[in-house]
């Protein structure tokens, strides 16, 4: 779907809803729209909205901002930003908190290597890429998803010196599978219904 934006003028913008997580607020909202943007102009005089994340040493600049519907329409309206400068998302993800740090929360993913911190030399390229998306639709879903693929890739460490694990006794590498089942998911949960199933066959060697 997306989500529309009144300009003073006004133009109607329509953006692109990305999926940022199940959560909302309980009580306030159930899952609440959000903008983001990486503009350097946006970070500086004007400043619109804030970090996403603050430097504890107060010299490392944040990649990305978040910031409310008005300050985007405000940006807009002055001519200091477009519409393809800024993401829209609806939702958010909640990490659980333990006592130890270490085993909770995405440190706690870090710490196994489930998930990496992307450099922040390679954010530019990854936002390029991740913009060029459209409205999600079937008609869509295939240059949207593979579009994800590049931007994954891009804030990657992959050498691509090494092999491939495969799915047990089949053909099939296991991030094939990983992709897969991401796409399924997104048709199911964000389509309503899983179109392309049955590319791959995993059930070979599963006796």
């Amino acid at each position: 779907k997306t989500y529309p934006i009144s300009l003073a003028n006004g133009d109607d913008l329509e953006f692109p809803v990305r999926y940022g997580g199940s959560f909302g607020i309980p009580g306030i909202i159930d899952q609440p729209i959000i903008f983001l943007h990486s503009k350097p102009e946006l970070k500086t005089d004007v400043k619109v909205g804030e970090p996403v994340g603050k430097s504890t040493t107060g010299t490392e600049e944040c990649m990305i901002w978040i910031c409310s519907e008005q300050q985007v329409a405000k940006a807009i309206d002055a001519g200091r930003a477009t519409s393809s400068d800024f993401m829209c998302v609806q939702g958010f993800q909640i990490w659980p908190k333990e006592e130890i740090p270490s085993n909770s929360g995405i440190l706690a993913q870090l710490v196994t290597g489930d998930l990496e911190v992307v450099d922040k030399t390679l954010v530019d390229e990854m936002w390029k890429v991740l913009s060029s998306q459209s409205k999600l639709t079937l008609d869509t879903l295939e240059k949207n998803f593979q579009t994800s693929l590049l931007a994954w890739s891009a804030g990657g460490k992959d050498d691509g010196n090494s092999s491939p694990p495969f799915v047990y006794d089949s053909t099939v590498t296991t991030s094939q599978l990983a992709d897969d089942s991401l796409r399924y998911w997104t048709e199911a949960f964000l389509l309503g219904g899983v179109v392309s199933a049955g590319k791959y066959d995993y059930s070979s060697g599963f006796d």
